[in-house]
């Protein structure tokens, strides 16, 4: 309960400090995301996401071709 009403009024406790951590990071993560700027945890998850065309055409080929036959 604590935690819920720290992070609602913006009042740092011990228990919200994980909290503000991974949300620091998420938006730090997300500028990298969105622009050049990099650091290594930001560049593994940029090679997780990073997406093949080859394989979204593949993956949806098999989707298409049921639709077509209904």
């Amino acid at each position: 309960m604590i935690v819920f009403l720290s992070l609602a009024i913006s009042y740092p406790t011990l228990a919200v400090a994980p909290h503000i951590f991974i949300d620091a990071y998420n938006n730090v993560l997300a500028v990298a995301m969105a622009t050049a700027f990099s650091f290594p945890q930001a560049q593994k998850v940029k090679e997780y996401l990073k997406v093949d065309e080859s394989k979204i055409a593949v993956a949806v080929a098999p989707v298409e071709a049921a639709k077509e036959e209904d």
